[in-house]
């Protein structure tokens, strides 16, 4: 896998890990990801993707 396309998947894969917000441990990290721009645009174009 690509790794541009591994570190989308690994976005992705953040809310199957870490569902509830208020008990994860890395709840400053997943927002911190979150809140990225940039990540908003990879996203979209991702699910753009998958229609």
């Amino acid at each position: 896998m690509p790794q541009a396309q591994l570190a989308k998947t690994l976005r992705v894969m953040i809310p199957l890990v870490c569902p509830d917000l208020d008990v994860c441990p890395a709840r400053v990290d997943v927002l911190k990801v979150y809140v990225s721009p940039a990540l908003t645009g990879e996203l979209k174009k991702f699910v753009a993707s998958l229609r």
